[in-house]
C-alpha cells in the first residue's frame, strides 16, 4: 500500500486578504479557509489529468485512490492524499482483453506508459480479466502482474509540480472572489 500527499497553502495571498478584511471579524480565516478549499478540489482535478497524461490508467481509477482534507478556521491548511496498492497490469491498457488461454491464445501486450506503445510481456495470459504468468514449468503457481500504483504514480515530482502550481494559482483566483464576497462588493 502506497501513500502520496501535497498540502496545499498560500502566503502571498494571505498578506493581502488580512489587508482588506481587517475590518471584518472572522473574515480572512473565513475567506482562506474556502478558497483553499476549493484550491485543493482543483488540485484533486489536476492529479487525475497529469496521471492521465502520463499513464494510460482510467480516470475513475485515479479519483478512487484521492481523498482530501479540508481547511477549518482553525487550520487554514488542506491535504490531497493518495492511498492504494500496485495495480494490476490489466488496469492499463492491455490486449487482447478477453481471455488468452486453451486455443484462442494471442501474445498479451501491455502499455504502462502513454509513451512508447505497447510492449510484449513474454508468456503472460489473460485470464479472467487478470493479466497473469506462470512460475517457472510447472502448471501452477502462477502470478498476478503487476504495475505501479498510483500514489507512486502522482508522487513524481513533475506531477506534484504540476498540482502545486494549479493549487497556488487557484487560491490566489479564488482569495479575490471570497474577499468580495464578504466585502458584498
Amino acid at each position: 500500500m502506497s501513500t502520496s500527499s501535497i498540502k496545499v497553502t498560500s502566503d502571498q495571498a494571505i498578506e493581502r486578504a488580512k489587508k482588506l478584511l481587517s475590518e471584518v471579524p472572522g473574515g480572512v480565516e473565513t475567506a482562506m479557509m474556502r478558497s483553499i478549499n476549493r484550491a485543493a478540489r482543483a488540485g484533486k482535478t489536476q492529479a487525475v489529468k497529469e496521471v492521465r497524461a502520463r499513464y494510460t490508467v482510467k480516470a475513475g481509477d485515479v479519483r478512487q485512490t484521492l481523498t482530501t482534507s479540508k481547511a477549518t478556521h482553525a487550520k487554514l491548511e488542506a491535504e490531497i492524499v493518495s492511498r492504494g496498492p500496485m495495480l494490476g497490469l490489466a488496469a492499463y491498457k492491455h490486449s487482447p482483453k478477453t481471455d488468452s488461454t486453451g486455443a484462442n491464445r494471442k501474445r498479451v501486450r501491455v502499455s504502462v506508459k502513454r509513451e512508447g506503445g505497447m510492449k510484449p510481456l513474454g508468456q503472460a495470459f489473460v485470464w479472467q480479466g487478470k493479466i497473469m504468468q506462470r512460475v517457472g514449468k510447472k502448471r501452477l503457481p502462477i502470478e498476478k502482474k503487476l504495475g505501479p500504483s498510483i500514489p507512486s504514480i502522482i508522487g513524481n515530482p513533475e506531477v506534484v509540480e504540476a498540482i502545486e502550481e494549479r493549487t497556488e494559482e487557484m487560491i490566489v483566483k479564488r482569495l479575490d472572489h471570497e474577499v468580495n464576497r464578504i466585502l458584498k462588493v
